[in-house]
């Protein structure tokens, strides 16, 4: 009688459970997101976001732009439709900054006290990479995207004031090169270089575009701010 008293319990314990996860899926948690749910979610932080060409691999990539000048890059991965943009699985958001004037122990410093960012000096390309992932396998909900998102500018945000606090501002130049050749952005960044992570595949286009930010930009907007306070 006990036996079968536990039995039902388990099978009923066992329907509740899948009627949560029904709900908790039906409640919007994504599978997969696109670079259209990306710029949705963005844009609640006034924050613009536009595609780039795809490069015919596994991924899809997006410049953003905060209100405060600050550039960064969310690259999607393991996608349905990578020349689309959609059913991407996981994305690695991730920026720039000038390494001039920084100190080994800044970037512990940093590493100390960062929610969800980690950075990683590429002294050869004279510049420091920042970066988190989201991960979408299992779902994951709206706001969970944002407030990961909205972490990391918070981290951004905290780095670029301590360098300016500490008046190590010091801008990387680039420049557009002259009309009539390849167009591309010219920088102390060689063409096709490696980022340490695999994840973060390669800083053509992408993060020569990022790596225009100064220690005056602004990453963290009010609507940002408001999901980390």
């Amino acid at each position: 009688m006990a036996v079968a008293a536990a039995a039902v319990w388990m099978t009923a314990l066992a329907n509740a459970q899948t009627s949560s996860n029904t709900q908790l899926l039906s409640a919007g948690l994504m599978q997969d997101f696109s670079a259209a749910d990306v710029t949705s979610m963005l844009a609640e932080f006034e924050i613009g976001a536009a595609a780039q060409p795809y490069q015919g691999d596994e991924t899809a990539s997006m410049v953003a732009t905060t209100s405060g000048g600050a550039t960064f890059i969310i690259t999607m991965l393991q996608c349905a439709d990578a020349a689309a943009a959609s059913g991407c699985k996981q994305a690695v958001i991730y920026t720039g900054m000038p390494n001039s004037g920084v100190a080994y122990d800044d970037l512990n410093t940093f590493h100390t006290n960062a929610d969800v960012t980690r950075a990683i000096n590429v002294p050869d390309q004279q510049m420091i990479v920042f970066g988190t992932q989201i991960f979408a396998q299992g779902g994951i909900g709206r706001e969970n995207f944002q407030l990961l998102t909205a972490l990391f500018l918070n981290d951004m945000q905290a780095y670029v004031q301590n360098q300016m606090s500490a008046a190590t501002s010091v801008a990387l130049r680039f420049e557009q090169k002259p009309q009539g050749k390849t167009g591309n952005i010219s920088t102390v960044i060689s063409p096709g270089a490696r980022l340490p992570s695999p994840r973060i595949k390669s800083i053509d286009h992408a993060l020569a575009a990022a790596v225009s930010n100064t220690h005056s930009v602004e990453f963290l907007s009010e609507k940002a701010s408001q999901m980390v306070d």
